[in-house]
């Protein structure tokens, strides 16, 4: 079966994140567009797809993971079986000379019990793993379903309120309108009958006036003063009215403005409503991102974690190696059983130097370690000869591949996860760089546009870098005009002007830019 951990260059134990972004970058480099000259492209394109696909999904991965792990057993048994038909004695290696000693037999079985349980350990990582990210998946629903059921709840309470808001102002408002048509229609009745009325006096007066009688006339009848008396209640009746007509006229303004003051209320608590309502909008907002902060947390933690295990448990396989073949060959030349010629040449050549003076001077220790080094050479540098070695020392081709495997998969992990370091790293460099640059720092401002210019951490991107040059050369930043010169000069981001080019170089060599300057001397300038 294919190695899709291997294919993808992850440990089986990478997280979601570190796969995907793996994929990210195997995709963008091996782009059929970006590899012409490379007719294999396409193909390890083709198995990356593959291998995310089922990697990135829980349950497939899940299921390839049980199939990865029994395969390693099986190869594993079967290694074990060989080996057991090969020597007479279960589980041991032959006993080479330099092992002559009573515990020579553990020491030489040492190996096949330690892939044992190595492979016994990959399985239980492997379904740690898996239960790792169970439970991470089950976290991260969990916070999810919170969120959204603390979201849909505020947010369902809070419309209910304005609902009910609305629907009480609606109401209250349509009494008031009914009430205040009602006490106009009133107010304007009485004020027609209080007319009226005064009209009716005014008449009843003047015509009282005009048969009261004149200096010397004889006095009225009994009729006549009865007829005074009715005039005056009448009078008296009407004043009265009218009293109380305009009384009513001033409640009735009064609670017209009670009318307002209570719509005026309202209008407050559906304005103090709507900002609680944006204000819980903007909570659940800040929730969201602090939500995505732990994620991202979360995710740098177990990746973190991840990393540190697989360093220990590679330092821990490596020192135990390191012991079972001290007294070898590989011990003599500092190098593990599954170093390749080149690994082997170069560590000969290295302590070569380091004992032969040494042993010239008259070392007897040098002298001992130098023969042993050139003796060991002679064996392993040539490929018959180590293949016999190996033999005696219980090393198989099986276990050669198998080391180099796992080296080269440690040593991917390792890789990833010093780049995953250095672009955090560098995306942090970036946004104070940004920041600084947007408020108005000159030397953030022409770094960032060196950084857009020569396209080594950033994708080139030349009009950006003459913004930048531009506003760090607003506040005489020598080496910003000496950059911006050159813009002018090849034509990017701008367009091409050797005048104005020469120009701004000429400007930072006055500053005492020294590049301006041997630029300038370069040119006979």
């Amino acid at each position: 079966m294919k190695n899709y951990y291997k294919i993808m260059g992850v440990a089986p134990n990478a997280t979601d994140a570190e796969i995907k972004r793996v994929y990210r970058q195997k995709a963008k480099e091996l782009h059929p567009d970006l590899n012409r000259d490379n007719p294999n492209a396409a193909t390890q394109l083709a198995d990356v797809n593959e291998a995310y696909e089922i990697l990135s999904d829980t349950a497939k991965r899940a299921e390839y993971d049980k199939e990865y792990n029994a395969a390693i057993a099986r190869r594993a048994a079967q290694q074990q079986a060989a080996q057991q038909a090969a020597q007479p004695n279960f589980g041991a290696r032959p006993v080479p000379p330099q092992f002559n000693n009573p515990y020579a037999q553990y020491k030489a079985g040492f190996s096949t019990r330690f892939e044992a349980a190595a492979q016994a350990m990959a399985n239980a990582q492997a379904m740690a793993s898996a239960q790792a990210r169970q439970q991470q998946m089950q976290i991260e629903n969990s916070i999810k379903q919170a969120y959204n059921d603390g979201y849909s709840k505020g947010y369902s309470d809070a419309g209910a309120k304005i609902s009910e808001l609305n629907n009480r102002y609606a109401a209250e408002r349509s009494a008031f309108d009914m009430k205040i048509k009602t006490l106009e229609s009133e107010l304007r009745a009485a004020e027609k009958d209080m007319a009226a009325q005064t009209e009716k006096l005014a008449e009843m007066i003047a015509a009282d006036e005009i048969n009261k009688p004149e200096n010397g006339e004889k006095k009225p009848k009994k009729d006549d003063k009865k007829k005074d008396a009715d005039a005056e209640r009448k009078i008296e009746f009407y004043k009265n009215e009218y009293e109380a007509e305009k009384a009513r006229g001033e409640k009735t303004k009064e609670k017209l403005r009670d009318s307002e003051d209570r719509i005026s209320a309202l209008e407050n608590d559906l304005r103090e409503t709507t900002e609680k309502l944006d204000g819980l909008s903007e909570e659940n907002l800040s929730l969201k991102a602090k939500i995505a902060e732990y994620e991202e947390y979360v995710q740098r933690l177990e990746a973190d974690d991840g990393i540190d295990k697989v360093i220990v448990e590679r330092e821990l396989k490596l020192k135990e190696d390191k012991k079972e073949f001290k007294n070898t060959h590989y011990g003599a030349l500092g190098v593990m059983f599954w170093a390749n010629a080149d690994e082997i040449k170069l560590n000969y050549e290295k302590l070569l130097k380091r004992y032969f003076s040494k042993a010239e001077n008259g070392d007897e220790k040098a002298k001992a370690k130098l023969k042993a080094l050139q003796e060991a050479y002679v064996v392993l540098s040539d490929a018959d000869k180590r293949e016999e070695y190996d033999k005696t020392v219980g090393v198989t081709p099986d276990m050669v591949e198998h080391e180099r495997e796992l080296e080269n998969n440690y040593n991917s992990v390792i890789e990833n996860y010093k780049r995953s370091v250095e672009e955090q790293e560098f995306r942090a460099y970036l946004d104070e760089l940004m920041m600084l640059a947007q408020s108005g720092d000159d030397e953030a401002q022409n770094t960032l546009g060196e950084l857009y210019y020569y396209g080594e951490d950033l994708e080139a991107d030349y009009g950006q870098a003459a913004y930048w040059f531009k506003e760090a050369a607003k506040q005489q930043n020598p080496a910003a005009l000496y950059n911006l010169g050159l813009c002018f000069l090849d034509g990017l981001g701008l367009d091409k002007d050797e005048i104005k080019g020469v120009g701004f170089i000429k400007q930072a060599a006055k500053l005492g830019y020294k590049d301006a300057e041997k630029f300038l001397k370069s040119q006979g300038k």
